[in-house]
């Protein structure tokens, strides 16, 4: 026997003295308990772990067999693995139970292969792995993945047919457990998506990373909008994906009304017939533009936004749009421009009137210029017009006396009706002072 306790003599007829001491070095440097049985499941060879998972020296295990030490029922389990191991020469994991010495409860995963010596003889090589933590680990994954509130489940990458799901798919789905197992991923999307899902799965996705809003049916038939976040897993030895679900129907339906509205809100903008156009209240650059006002400067959408005042028209005519924009901005209420020009880039210069108005944005964070200007050049062209008509002959285009005289005598008689009303009113003023005593107001 060895220094350290290995039965050099019992494995001289296999090993050489030098080959057993180099096979007792590396097996003592191992953490994890490994044995040698010969072919009638006695230990030949044990390293210091294992002596330490057994509790026993080596000179108690060495040429005994597990019948020595553990209950007979399980003896008869370990005897059997050994030999379907010696004769088949496949690789045996073996998940056991015990109950140590201190009354712990521990989880071990036996290893057992054959080694087979030139000379023909047969050892079971067997190595121990404590896996109690790994067990633990394993059930409080899935205790969190059967109680977690947010639908989940693991399909296989292969086949893409449910392998688990959790008691929040259920409930959500309305999918019995045994109804999910049945089916496929595919099988809860509308046809339309199943070419896509697809193609995901075969990028090793599982889900789209781009966050995309997916449609799946539920067992009523009716359809929601998620979004699926999933991990590659392996799951009882197959390729597969944990995906955790993401309802968004209700977020989905209250982006697509808002949406419309904006939709609405821009097409009612776009049509309005005058005008209408923001501007940032820092830079003063325009950031709306409607195709009302498009059309009258002339100048193209795409040239204007983002662009101020001073880039588009004459200096003068910028700063006194600059100046009408700050008084907006310092006012609550609406500012009206009683007149303003405006050169365009077609129509020549244009008289509007423009009414100016402060808002904020959503946030609170930014302020803006709203603004709506109507062109009145036509309609100060036609009542100028009538104007001219007013004392002019229609036939001649010459002055027309009568209509002069006519005219002349309205304004007067109107003012004179003016003055006589103030007189009035000043003759009463009067004489209400003169009624009043002294001291009357104290």
């Amino acid at each position: 026997m060895s220094s350290s306790g290995y039965p050099v003599d019992q494995l001289a007829k296999s090993f050489s003295s030098d080959d057993a001491d180099a096979v007792r070095l590396v097996l003592d440097a191992v953490p994890h308990p490994i044995f040698v049985k010969d072919s009638q499941s006695r230990f030949l060879v044990v390293n210091r772990s294992m002596c330490d998972f057994m509790g026993r020296s080596f000179e108690e295990l060495a040429g005994r067999t597990d019948y020595d030490f553990v209950p007979k029922e399980h003896a008869d389990v370990f005897r059997r693995i050994d030999q379907l191991v010696l004769d088949t020469g496949e690789v045996n994991e073996n998940e056991e139970i015990i109950q140590g010495p201190d009354g712990e409860v521990r989880t071990l995963m036996t290893r057992k292969a054959r080694a087979l010596l030139p000379n023909g003889a047969r050892f079971v090589v067997g190595c121990i792995s404590d896996i109690t933590t790994l067990k633990q680990h394993e059930a409080s994954l899935r205790m969190l993945f059967e109680e977690n509130p947010v639908p989940m489940w693991v399909f296989d990458r292969g086949s893409l047919r449910f392998l688990a799901v959790n008691h929040a798919a259920v409930e959500c789905y309305g999918y019995s457990r045994e109804q999910f197992l049945a089916k496929s991923i595919l099988d809860i999307r509308p046809p339309e998506d199943v070419e896509a899902m697809r193609e995901i799965v075969a990028d090793g996705q599982g889900s789209d990373r781009c966050g995309r809003t997916w449609r799946h049916i539920k067992a009523d038939g009716s359809v929601i909008h998620i979004v699926a976040y999933s991990k590659p897993i392996e799951y009882d030895g197959r390729a597969a994906f944990m995906v955790a679900i993401i309802d968004v129907t209700e977020r989905k339906l209250a982006e697509d009304g808002m949406r419309r509205a904006r939709e609405f809100l821009d097409t009612v903008i776009e049509n309005i017939p005058v005008m209408l156009f923001a501007k940032e209240a820092g830079q003063h650059r325009y950031v709306l533009m409607n195709r009302a006002g498009e059309e009258l400067l002339g100048i193209p959408r795409e040239e204007l936004i983002g662009r101020t005042d001073s880039d588009l028209f004459p200096p003068e005519e910028a700063e006194s749009f600059l100046i009408r924009d700050q008084e907006a901005l310092g006012s609550d209420t609406v500012q009206i421009a009683a007149e303003e020009k405006i050169p365009t880039r077609y129509k020549g210069v244009r008289d509007l009137v423009t009414r100016r108005l402060a808002v904020d944005s959503h946030d609170g964070k930014s302020k803006y210029v709203l603004a709506v200007a109507e062109d009145i050049t036509e309609r100060k062209r036609d009542a100028a017009r009538i104007a001219y008509m007013a004392t002019h002959d229609a036939l001649t285009d010459l002055p027309n006396r009568t209509m002069l005289v006519e005219r002349l005598e309205f304004t007067l008689e109107r003012a004179t009706g003016v003055l006589r009303c103030h007189a009035h009113r000043h003759r009463r003023l009067q004489g209400g002072q003169r009624r009043l005593r002294p001291g009357s107001c104290g």
